[in-house]
Formats: structure tokens, sequence, C-alpha cells
């Protein structure tokens, strides 16, 4: 369905509006939030499983679609059971990455609000992108993650720039004793440009324990050259 924004407002740059059928519920649920950024408005009705937000300008003839999300519940943290992820807010990482890249969501910590979620307030997930240099084909945010959902290193941020198009992928985390524990892609065919993500878990489902592990990427290139890049990483926990 669609409903029409009636708002007559001004969003300034660094401005988080928040459009909302029940601003009341938020302004109950989140705190520390910003209560004349709560703006009251009819909103359709989302599947908590998947759908498609568009947001579009339309006058007359001309419709130009400002952007648009295809969602899913696969993109929470991959540590949360599908009873955990109930309530739980979807956050964009990266302004600059893709909409639609799916390593580029991840779950909202409650830290800064008291409830998963940022309504009003910059996302608590928010990367700065890591810049890829001409000698490096793969940057990490940090070399150490602590899934610990407190809004602070929750995951591995894995960023790649490749010279040419038409590259596949096998990203997999080994742990101390050369074990391999979390196959990310195997032999997937990647863009130029993009990201990955590692929330610590491991291929049966359970927790990477506090560690040292092994980001071990090969890049296989069209021409048949293929780039084996490794990486040591730490899962920590707070103590």
């Amino acid at each position: 369905s669609v409903q029409k924004i009636t708002s007559n407002r001004l969003s300034l740059p660094g401005q988080y509006d928040v459009f909302t059928t029940h601003p009341f519920n938020i302004q109950n649920n989140f705190a520390n939030i910003n209560l004349k950024n709560l703006l009251k408005n009819n909103l359709p009705s989302l599947d908590d499983n998947e759908g498609n937000i568009t947001l579009y300008w339309a006058k007359n003839d001309t419709t130009v679609v400002l952007d648009a999300f295809d969602y899913s519940r696969d993109l929470h943290n991959a540590l949360f059971s599908v009873s955990e992820r109930e309530g739980v807010a979807l956050e964009r990482i990266g302004t600059e990455s893709s909409t639609n890249l799916a390593a580029n969501w991840t779950s909202a910590s409650s830290v800064k609000t008291g409830a998963p979620g940022t309504p009003t307030l910059p996302n608590s997930q928010r990367l700065d992108a890591p810049t890829v240099g001409d000698d490096n084909l793969i940057e990490l945010s940090a070399e150490r993650l602590s899934p610990d959902f407190d809004g602070f290193e929750d995951f591995l941020d894995i960023r790649y720039a490749l010279p040419e198009t038409g590259f596949a992928a096998t990203v997999t985390i080994f742990d101390s004793e050369g074990i391999p524990v979390k196959r990310i892609v195997r032999q997937e065919l990647i863009g130029t440009e993009g990201a990955l993500r590692w929330d610590g878990d491991l291929d049966d489902s359970t927790r990477a324990k506090p560690g040292i592990y092994i980001l071990f990427v090969e890049l296989y290139a069209p021409s048949g050259i293929t780039e084996r890049i490794k990486k040591a990483v730490a899962v920590v926990s707070r103590f």
C-alpha cells in the first residue's frame, strides 16, 4: 500500500526525522531521543519477515524514486535466534554503501536508548568505511570484534576494492589451530567493490570463543590469477 507524507518540514543535513503512525509508542519505549523529530504520519503496515520500502516523489506524470529497500529478517545479526529478532530494528551500517547490500545491515543495539533501535538519532551500528588503498584489496574496519550487542565492534566489517570485474571470492574464518570454523562466502561472484560481514558466529550457529582467528580471502580473477590474503582477527569479550 501507499501512504503520502503530509508533513511540511525542512530536514537539514545530519537531522534524523522519524515518520511514525504512533509517536507516543516510540516516546514511551526509547530514551534519550529527540522528540521534536518524531513526525506523526500514516504508514503502510510492514511484514515482519520480508518486504519492500520505497520512498518516492511524484507530481503530475513524473515519479522519482529516492530510495528503495528490500528487507528480510535474515539481515539481522546471525547470532540472534528468530525469537530474539522480534522488536529489534534493522540498522544501515554505512550511508555510502548500497542500500540493498545485505552486509550493510545489522541488528540495532539497545545501549543508546534502552531499546534495540535509535529513532531520531544516528544508527548505533554505523561505521565509516575504511579506505581500501591501491596496494590492498581488503581492508577491515578493525582487526577485532566483540559480539556482545553493545553497539561497539559487534561485527567485523570486511571491505574490498578490486581492479576489474568478474572476480569470485571464497572467504573463510579459521581458528588458531587452522580449522575452518566459518565460511562467509564460497566461490561467489562479487562486484568490484563492496563489503562482507562476520558476526562472530560459527558454521554450527554457536558464538566464536574469545581468541585469535584468521580471515582467509581467496580472490579468483577472470584471467585465472588467484590472490590469497590472510589477516589476523581477535574476538574479544568484556570482563
